[in-house]
């Protein structure tokens, strides 16, 4: 019996470490985006108290000094927000980017895995068809030779096989 071989066993190795990888590539951008929206709430959290800080001196007198300071400050809160806004977006385009290269890997995986599959079913099918011809080449031959003895016994002859 022939032995089943998948021409394209080395390229589906290759794809399922691509899997792999994608897989893997994917599991860092979630953390990584996990991490800029956790740095991101963490900097709204200060500017939210920072808010909160400058609502309790309102109606106080201040000397420009304090108020150039809480300007300050609130311009550095804002654009620390900013950039921490950015990256959170940036990280969330290159979570979407390693997600969809997880999802075409896995496309690619799943597509050899059902050609394999059918190749399979194929080579089963063949086998099995040569099968019964060889069972049917056998049971022919079989039905010839005794018909064969037949005659020769009504004859008289002998008949080797």
């Amino acid at each position: 019996m022939k032995r089943f071989v998948f021409s394209l066993a080395s390229v589906l190795r290759f794809k399922r470490r691509c899997k792999w990888l994608a897989e893997a590539r994917q599991q860092q951008a979630a953390m990584a985006l996990q991490q800029a929206r956790a740095e991101m709430e963490k900097m709204t959290e200060q500017v939210r108290q920072a808010c909160a800080r400058l609502q309790g001196r309102l109606g106080k007198p201040q000397d420009s000094a304090t108020w150039l300071a809480v300007y300050r400050q609130f311009d550095v809160l804002e654009q620390a927000l900013q950039s921490d806004r950015q990256k959170v977006e940036r990280t969330g385009q290159e979570f979407e980017q390693a997600q969809t290269q997880r999802q075409r890997a896995n496309l690619e995986v799943e597509a050899l895995l059902i050609l394999r599959q059918r190749k399979w079913q194929e080579h089963q099918r063949v086998q099995q068809r040569a099968e019964q011809q060889f069972l049917d080449e056998l049971g022919l031959e079989r039905w010839r030779i005794a018909r064969a003895s037949r005659r020769g016994q009504d004859t008289g002859e002998v008949v080797s096989p």
